[in-house]
């Protein structure tokens, strides 16, 4: 591994969300799901390589609601070390988990979270 980390934050003590890395096909590597670091805050993290993850699916949902409810939002921060002398890189990701409970898919490039 070289160190990166996904982030995913929303809303505090609303809808619980869950986060999966799906490796891309052929790889070896296995699914993960994110831990939750404080469900109270809506925060999750999830370990990766940039490089030996490239082609991954981050998979986003949550639990499937009633209209009118809104979507959920989610804030994805991919947190990726920085090369010799070089401060970490930060992006970031913005969506809306819908309330029919389908995955939002991102999907890591390899240098950025794409949809």
């Amino acid at each position: 591994e070289h160190g990166a980390v996904l982030r995913v934050r929303s809303p505090a003590a609303g809808v619980p969300v869950g986060v999966r890395l799906v490796p891309a096909a052929g790889s070896e590597r296995a699914e993960r799901v994110a831990t939750t670091l404080a469900s109270g805050l809506g925060l999750h993290t999830l370990k990766f390589d940039p490089v030996a993850d490239r082609g991954a699916k981050v998979l986003l949902a949550r639990r499937q609601g009633a209209e009118p409810e809104p979507p959920t939002p989610v804030r994805v921060h991919a947190l990726l070390p920085g090369k010799a002398g070089e401060l970490p890189r930060v992006l970031t990701v913005d969506a809306e988990l819908p309330v029919s409970g389908k995955d939002v898919e991102l999907r890591w490039d390899g240098a950025a979270l794409v949809r």
